[in-house]
């Protein structure tokens, strides 16, 4: 039988890490491959990408908009997402509108971040 705790799960002798562990693991994790993934761009940590900025501007390298296009684009999500889920809490019509409407959201995001990629493709072509 499995005793909990407020910050660690205990499973017989075994001791499992605690939530904020888990969520900061998880976080590096996700920076750590966007950052390989994307040239250089943090996904978890806005600081991160604006001392890469600075060093991109102090050594004159290139990319330097993906970075300073990070913040306003993080805004813009949190707020189209807070939209978003303000919609689909309103009461509907029909019960698969809500379904229907966050399939479509997702849809959307994924042809525009395809559409991105297509034109990072290009541009590193060039």
């Amino acid at each position: 039988m499995p005793v909990i705790n407020c910050s660690k799960i205990e499973i017989g002798a075994m001791k499992l890490p605690s939530l904020p562990t888990l969520l900061s693991f998880n976080g590096g994790y996700v920076d750590t491959l966007g950052f390989l993934s994307l040239s250089g761009l943090f996904t978890a940590h806005v600081t991160g990408n604006f001392v890469t900025l600075g060093a991109t501007a102090a050594l004159g390298l290139g990319g330097a908009l993906s970075k300073l296009l990070a913040l306003p684009v993080f805004c813009l999500v949190v707020f189209l997402s807070r939209l978003a889920c303000l919609k689909l809490q309103a009461p509907v019509a029909h019960p698969s509108a809500r379904c229907f409407s966050s399939s479509l959201l997702c849809l959307r995001a994924w042809r525009s971040s395809r559409f991105t990629t297509v034109l990072s493709m290009r541009m590193k072509a060039r």
